[in-house]
């Protein structure tokens, strides 16, 4: 019975310690890899999920697309949005969006990178 056991918890056990429930929601439509426009798309939604994540603060919501392009990172090719808003200082009025190749809302910060 202990060996049972002991089995049990060593296949399951890993399985689930790498499990977890934040997983980034996909916010493009798109079934291969994701066109510029299916990204500009998906930007609205992306930023009412960091809002409602708290990760970001509802004026976003109302800033504007600069721009949207794939660029190319150590861990390979993302879209990024630049968002900005003019009400807001010359230092915080950028805000980066990321998302993956394949529709993924990877993240935003302040710095692009």
């Amino acid at each position: 019975m202990k060996l049972l056991l002991t089995i049990a918890l060593f296949t399951i056990l890993p399985n689930t310690v790498l499990a977890h429930g934040d997983h980034a929601p996909k916010v493009a439509n798109c079934s291969k890899e994701c066109t510029k426009e299916q990204v500009e798309n998906a930007i609205p939604a992306s930023v009412e999920i960091l809002v409602n994540a708290g990760r970001i603060e509802a004026a976003w919501t109302t800033a504007k697309i600069d721009k949207v392009e794939k660029k190319y990172f150590k861990k390979g090719a993302e879209w990024v949005a630049v968002l900005v808003d003019d009400k807001l200082p010359e230092n915080k009025k950028r805000r980066y969006i990321f998302i993956t190749t394949k529709g993924y809302l990877n993240g935003s910060n302040t710095t692009g990178e």
